[in-house]
């Protein structure tokens, strides 16, 4: 893998974990009671995200 696609990759990842990370912090601090429809967009936005995470993580290390 050339280096600009490697570097692209990475910061795709980087995004997502960012995006992970702000949505994990806003969980504790809703102040209201969640739905259980809430509950459920939040937990498979978070698992969509690990699992993006995760793809792009695998793929970095098998091309270093």
């Amino acid at each position: 893998m050339d280096e600009l696609k490697q570097a692209r990759i990475k910061a795709a990842a980087q995004q997502l974990m960012n995006g992970h990370d702000a949505l994990v912090d806003l969980l504790p601090a809703k102040k209201t009671k969640k739905t259980s429809e809430e509950d459920a967009i939040l937990e498979d936005a978070l698992d969509s995200l690990e699992e993006a995470i995760s793809c792009l993580s695998e793929l970095l290390d098998e091309e270093a």
